[in-house]
């Protein structure tokens, strides 16, 4: 696919992508209206641009409004007042409460937490609901073993909170909509459901290996004098599973409990159970999880994306390249020949892809990294003293580290590992 993006656009700057926004506005030619030949990147680009036309538009509104009548500028942003240990029922009131503001400006706050919402509060909340939702133990989505990848449950095992899944869907809209990257395993099966685009065995190959690789043995199985299909795999056109210790049956088709698996029409099985377990299983629980991104992401550049595209939009570059991170990084109070800075990143460079993920979380509020990768954060490293008896401190709204300056490399590294592996919130666990 990427043969057909203008490569003038990979990676383009902000500017050559706002012309190309305020073409597009204006009603004059613009290669945004063709989104196959425009990046996962540069599309991501024009929906923030979007949100911010979306929100300055409503934030005009309630200047305007506030001058005439006694309603507050407050009104016209989507607030949310979240309980930490209640993060689940508390955003679904909150959420349906404020359905007329799902595109305004997003503001969160935790309730009883001194933290502002200038970005970092916002990243948070994002990563601590998807968390809880996607839990195994709360009974939305389940793991398949071989690929670890996460998928609705069917409709059979889970058909009394379909507004959960309308909310995890709304939820990774708003995260889109706010440029926010999130922590999710979703199969591409998933995101090809989302722009309603049909999966197909390849999907089921992403989401169970095995189950893929069992179907694949059954295709090319070749019958010989005294074995048949019939005989080796015994199977009718059904799916067998169990709900609550009881076992079910599901019918591919109709009587399928009475048509045998054959060679004539082993084909036929294979599209009908990839069907099932991708669609029809899963399609009350998927309709409400689509419902709710719908709600917040209708827009034409998503619809006409291409599946990958929109998984990198939603979970970001899954590259951790940190050399770029270094080369990009701004110093403000230090340079980048200082021997702090020089120990700095002789420590994080050494450390594994976990603790790594652990420094950006603590960094910037989340462990994702932007589409175009680490260098797009605009990380800055000030000076914060000559104290190497203080913690590093972040400033997560603004992905800004302030860092002591330390005597060695061993200060460094103790005093660094103690702040990324236990920062929780606005402070230490």
């Amino acid at each position: 696919r990427q043969l057909f993006y203008v490569p003038s656009l990979i990676d383009a700057d902000e500017e050559k992508i706002k012309d190309i926004f305020i073409a597009m506005l204006e009603r004059r030619f613009s290669l945004i209206k063709y989104p196959a030949l425009v990046d996962a990147a540069a599309k991501s680009s024009v929906l923030l641009l979007q949100a911010v036309v979306d929100s300055n538009g409503a934030a005009r509104q309630a200047m305007v409004a506030s001058l005439f009548s006694r309603t507050s500028m407050r009104d016209y942003f989507l607030c949310l007042s979240i309980k930490r240990d209640q993060i689940v029922p508390s955003t679904l009131l909150e959420l349906q409460r404020n359905l007329s503001k799902i595109r305004s400006p997003l503001r969160v706050t935790f309730i009883g937490e001194d933290g502002i919402d200038e970005g970092g509060v916002r990243k948070e909340f994002f990563q601590l609901l998807c968390k809880e939702l996607l839990s195994l133990d709360y009974g939305m989505f389940q793991e398949t073993p071989s690929s670890h990848a996460l998928w609705p449950v069917a409709d059979a095992k889970n058909n009394e909170n379909r507004r959960e899944f309308w909310l995890i869907g709304m939820v990774i809209g708003l995260a889109v909509f706010n440029n926010v990257i999130l922590d999710v395993r979703f199969p591409s099966a998933l995101f090809k459901k989302l722009l309603r685009i049909e999966p197909s065995f390849v999907d089921l190959e992403d989401l169970d290996p095995e189950l893929a690789k069992g179907l694949s043995t059954l295709l090319t199985f070749e019958e010989g004098p005294d074995v048949t299909v019939e005989d080796v795999f015994s199977r009718t056109f059904t799916y067998e599973y169990e709900l609550y210790g009881a076992k079910m049956q599901d019918e591919l088709c109709p009587d399928g409990a009475n048509v045998p698996l054959t060679v004539e029409n082993r084909e036929e099985y294979v599209r009908l159970l990839t069907r099932h377990l991708l669609t029809q299983s899963i399609y009350s629980n998927f309709e409400e999880f689509r419902k709710g991104f719908d709600q917040v992401c209708d827009r034409d550049m998503i619809r006409k994306m291409h599946p990958k595209e929109l998984e990198l939009l939603i979970c970001g570059n899954p590259v951790l390249d940190f050399r770029s991170l270094e080369d990009s990084t701004k110093y403000d109070g230090f340079d980048a020949k200082d021997p702090t800075i020089a120990f700095f990143w002789e420590v994080v460079h050494a450390l594994d892809d976990n603790s790594k993920r652990n420094f950006l979380r603590f960094c910037t509020g989340s462990d994702r990294v932007p589409i175009r990768g680490l260098a797009d954060l605009h990380f800055v490293i000030g000076k914060n003293g000559g104290d190497g008896d203080l913690l590093p401190t972040a400033h997560t709204c603004f992905n800004h580290l302030l860092l002591p300056m330390y005597r060695d490399k061993e200060t460094l590294e103790k005093k660094l590992l103690l702040a990324i592996h236990n920062c929780q919130g606005f402070g230490l666990k």
